[in-house]
């Protein structure tokens, strides 16, 4: 996991590195993938869908 630089403490990671939350000046230059920024704000892996099952239908004859 990523960490704020000690000495700005409340900085926000951005694509081009950290940022100042107020002002959104850019403290310290490092990248940072979307899933690093992501992971930082607590925002998990959405969890894939389930597969669709397959449903067979039986043909039914009809008796006269």
């Amino acid at each position: 996991m990523i960490k704020a630089p000690k000495w700005c403490r409340d900085a926000v990671p951005v694509k081009a590195g950290w940022s100042d939350p107020k002002t959104g000046e850019l403290l310290k230059v490092q990248n940072f993938s979307q899933e690093e920024i992501a992971e930082w704000h607590g925002v998990s892996k959405p969890e894939p869908a389930p597969e669709p099952e397959q449903v067979v239908e039986e043909d039914s004859e009809t008796e006269e």
